[in-house]
């Protein structure tokens, strides 16, 4: 007697496959997601094998270097990143019904923004829902989008630096910028400082054109005000080490130099006539469902930054639109 068609059929693959195919996808490395996962190297090869003989296709070729997506394997670490996306947040929906909210949220934001929120936000999720892990990133405003069409990211703040594309946003704030000086500089002693008088000085600024290098080029060239740029440094951290020795001046977000300035360390004062500025704004992908988990960050982001606009020197602004 021939065996049901259905038990011909291969087996479909698990949600745990999919996860552990992610896992190798992120690490690159069998030995790394082994780690990662907690399953021998043997063990890790077994369900690669598996998948691939579920697919009947190749996921992985193996180089000196680690392991080499094939093409059958893209396609299922974009599908296997939306099939667990979608998952997950009916997961968490029917759970968040028996009153407890549970899930994981990947939370991106700009090193200078994470600085002020990063730590408030564990601290507040934890506080509110012990069963939620929140993992944060700091990230470019402009890789977010990509994040998180990729499903590596699930809400976000980023900036008017770059285009929104494939992202929800709501208005947050907007902060200016300041000219930072070491401690003691009669330069930087003055709350304010035009401009033109920021131009003349030695200045440390980012050598990448985006994001805060982007919007100090474009207010200088519009002002007609050159720029008197001593060094390039693609670093915050490594810019303020310079100034708080003397060696020159940077432009940056009061967000990014708040605890310097508070520690003594270095001096800051507004940038005026006119300002320079960006804007945050909270994110989410526009496509797709959004796990109670990220709506909850998301809504726990604007009371965030209404509690921190003090100490980060954000200004309020009209808000729209909403997740």
């Amino acid at each position: 007697m021939k065996p049901p068609l259905l038990d011909r059929e291969p087996r479909a693959l698990t949600i745990h496959q999919m996860r552990v195919f992610l896992k190798l996808v992120e690490a690159g490395s069998f030995t790394r997601t082994a780690i990662m996962v907690g399953v021998t190297q043997s063990a890790l090869s077994r369900i690669t094998a598996q998948m691939e003989a579920v697919l009947g296709t190749r996921l992985f070729e193996r180089s000196g270097r680690g392991i080499v997506l094939t093409e059958s394997g893209s396609i299922l670490r974009d599908a296997s990143s939306e099939m667990l996306r979608r998952y997950d947040v009916a997961r968490a929906e029917i759970e968040e019904l028996g009153g407890t909210l549970r899930g994981e949220c990947r939370v991106a934001m700009p090193e200078s923004v994470g600085r002020i929120l990063f730590l408030p936000l564990i601290r507040l999720m934890r506080a509110r829902h012990p069963h939620c892990a929140i993992r944060v990133v700091e990230a470019f405003s402009s890789t977010i989008p990509a994040m998180m069409q990729s499903a590596h990211v699930d809400v976000a703040i980023v900036t008017d630096t770059h285009p929104h594309v494939g992202l929800e946003t709501n208005l947050l704030a907007q902060e200016d910028f300041f000219l930072v000086g070491r401690a003691g500089d009669a330069i930087v002693a003055a709350p304010e400082m035009t401009l033109r008088d920021v131009g003349n000085l030695p200045l440390l600024l980012p050598g990448s054109s985006g994001g805060i290098r982007r919007v100090v080029d474009r207010v200088f060239a519009e002002q007609g005000v050159g720029m008197n740029v001593a060094m390039e440094i693609d670093s915050n951290e490594a810019q303020l080490d310079l100034v708080s020795v003397g060696d020159g001046y940077a432009i940056l977000p009061y967000s990014a130099v708040q605890r310097e300035v508070e520690s003594g360390l270095v001096r800051a004062a507004r940038i005026v006539q006119p300002a320079i500025r960006r804007h945050l704004y909270r994110a989410v992908p526009a496509r797709g469902p959004i796990s109670p988990v990220s709506r909850e960050v998301f809504r726990r982001l604007a009371d965030l930054v209404d509690g921190h606009r003090a100490r980060a020197k954000w200004q309020r602004v009209e808000s729209t639109g909403k997740a």
